[in-house]
């Protein structure tokens, strides 16, 4: 199976935060990080606890600064990390990334095509296989994957590599409806 698509900014955006929100490094970097803020509350608010002289503005100004860096972790982590990814691929020195893409898609493997490199990919060489209502990613490691749009290529071909890929991992593969 032959299919043919550009890959774009927007592209690249998506598979960002896709990678932002899946990644297992970034999630237990998550938890650390709230972890240390929680404890960090508990610490500041022990002393006023033990001596039961319980000063409402010291627990306030002391439960501030935890609050605020897990409030940072909760809502703005997943935004850091999908937009450090995105200016690297905004690097010139990356803009092999975006461009016309060609991937052979046979029972070994996936050749794939850029304008500036080729290569090919067995099976077993992908880590993990993502299914979005709009797209497929192909992890080759845990931060390098290939986004394939649905939207740039027909829906017939999207049914092929669904078969396919159900074919070839097994039914393995990590599906993620939002």
């Amino acid at each position: 199976m032959r299919i043919a698509f550009d890959i774009n900014m927007s592209d690249a955006e998506v598979l960002c935060k896709h990678f932002a929100e899946t990644n297992k490094t970034v999630k237990r970097s998550k938890i650390i990080l709230i972890s240390v803020f929680v404890f960090l509350l508990i610490v500041s608010l022990y002393p006023s606890l033990c001596t039961g002289e319980i000063d409402y503005i010291e627990v306030i100004i002391a439960a501030l600064l935890p609050m605020i860096g897990i409030i940072y972790v909760v809502g703005f982590y997943t935004k850091r990390v999908s937009y450090r990814m995105k200016k690297d691929l905004s690097n010139p020195m990356n803009t092999n990334f975006f461009g016309p893409c060609e991937m052979i898609l046979e029972e070994e493997g996936i050749t794939i095509n850029r304008t500036t490199s080729s290569g090919n990919l067995k099976w077993e060489a992908i880590k993990q296989l993502d299914e979005t209502p709009g797209y497929f990613f192909l992890y080759v490691g845990s931060n390098s994957a290939y986004a394939i749009p649905k939207k740039k290529i027909s829906a017939n071909e999207v049914g092929e590599l669904s078969v396919l890929f159900e074919k070839c991992f097994q039914g393995t593969i990590n599906t993620f409806r939002k």
